[in-house]
């Protein structure tokens, strides 16, 4: 194997991965934006349907409704990840910006080139860490948990 230039380390990890995290964040953030629009819809209901028609079932119904998009919300940590997939986009853009703004001379110095290699790496695996640490999160907070077959099983009386 040969080692790759700079500019093929631009062309074949930074630009790829800047596309790909600039990607998500519209994924992500329609999302967001129709779950919350969801949740003050069914509030509005809601209230509606309590106030005029007297029908207080509606506002448990609604109320838990809105309870559980939250809780999706909550457990797909979705504003977090729009915030990382931001900064890491913003980070490699900047980083892009920067080694595009080098001379041909200060982009064939080592220093130059470390600094752009590191700094990528960096940015990519904190990234990587913070969702490992999510999922970490996700995954102490389940164990917790009773699973559903040993929640639901009748207690025999002795």
């Amino acid at each position: 194997f040969n080692p790759i230039t700079a500019a093929q380390y631009v062309e074949f990890r930074l630009k790829p991965t800047k596309k790909r995290y600039s990607n998500k964040i519209p994924k992500i953030n329609r999302k967001i934006i129709i779950l919350q629009i969801t949740i003050y819809f069914l509030g509005g209901v809601g209230t509606l349907l309590a106030a005029f028609l007297y029908l207080d079932i509606w506002i448990a119904l609604t109320t838990a409704i809105i309870g559980a998009i939250s809780s999706i919300l909550q457990l797909k940590n979705s504003q977090q990840k729009l915030v990382q997939y931001n900064l890491a986009t913003v980070a490699l853009k900047n980083l892009e910006f920067w080694w595009s703004s080098l001379t041909p001379l200060e982009r064939v110095s080592k220093k130059n080139w470390a600094y752009l290699i590191i700094t990528c790496e960096n940015v990519i695996q904190t990234e990587f860490n913070q969702l490992k640490f999510a999922m970490k999160s996700k995954n102490k907070a389940l164990k917790g948990k009773p699973r559903r077959r040993e929640a639901n099983r009748a207690v025999k009386p002795e």
